[in-house]
């Protein structure tokens, strides 16, 4: 899902951001005259203190559900992954810190419940992602039945359509109908 985020709309590939790509020191005379220039991960890229509001207006288009939920979830950088720390089970983590979700619904108007990530710190906008899925709440586990999910440097101020993938990646003609509220501060 977040390949699909990272790669869509940009013909297979995506330039690293700056401070991420190597540096080629062979034209250099002095490498200590790089003006200070690191290629450390931590000091790669710009970060900043995320506020972000999301209103689940509507949807339209799911699948056939019958208790339709959404669920959210910011994903960003851990300290630990600036670092270059090791990071436990290989990334994967079942609680994540930045997850909220609607109540369960009726129908596929959410009423403009909000969904709030306030205060996140150390956010690169260009590494960071937010993921929708939409959950039928059914017997047994939930099951997933369209998802969507956007670059956190793409994603923009207002109201807006987000188009749903299925749960095998395939385009699928259902959108759920946003308005999103996004501040970089200083981090």
């Amino acid at each position: 899902m977040q390949n699909y985020a990272m790669f869509s709309g940009s013909g297979g590939w995506v330039l690293k951001p700056e401070g991420y790509r190597t540096i080629d020191t062979r034209d250099t005379q002095d490498d200590s005259k790089m003006l200070g220039t690191s290629n450390a991960q931590k000091d790669a890229s710009r970060r900043f203190t995320l506020d972000l509001s999301v209103q689940i207006l509507a949807a339209q288009q799911l699948p056939s559900a019958r208790h339709p939920y959404i669920k959210c979830e910011l994903h960003v950088e851990t300290p630990q992954e600036r670092q270059g720390e090791k990071i436990e089970n290989g990334g994967r983590s079942k609680d994540g810190e930045h997850k909220r979700r609607t109540k369960v619904s009726k129908t596929l108007d959410f009423a403009g419940e909000s969904l709030n990530f306030h205060a996140i710190k150390d956010v690169a906008p260009a590494l960071s992602f937010i993921r929708f899925k939409v959950m039928d709440d059914v017997l047994g586990p939930d099951e997933l039945l369209v998802w969507g999910c956007v670059r956190l440097d793409r994603l923009r101020d207002g109201i807006r359509f987000l188009h749903l993938q299925d749960a095998h990646g395939s385009e699928t003609d259902a959108v759920l109908l946003l308005s999103t509220q996004i501040i970089f501060g200083k981090s």
